[in-house]
């Protein structure tokens, strides 16, 4: 099912609101990595979870890598 960007940002703001996911500061940074992770097919906490920041480039991580080659 494909998620439209209206659900992406509201998906977001509730990341990003959480605290559970420190390397994101803002709803804007939490919705790149939901973005990033929609083009590789990954769902939205998935994406959270295993797409990292790093310099300013959003980058999957090793466990998601791994589970994608597995799957």
């Amino acid at each position: 099912m494909e998620i439209t960007t209206t659900e992406i940002m509201t998906i977001a703001k509730s990341f990003a609101d959480s605290g559970m996911f420190p390397d994101c500061k803002s709803m804007a940074q939490a919705a790149v990595k939901i973005q990033a992770g929609r083009e590789f097919g990954i769902q939205p906490f998935a994406a959270m979870s295993g797409i990292h920041i790093i310099a300013g480039k959003p980058t999957v991580g090793a466990g998601l890598m791994a589970a994608n080659v597995k799957g």
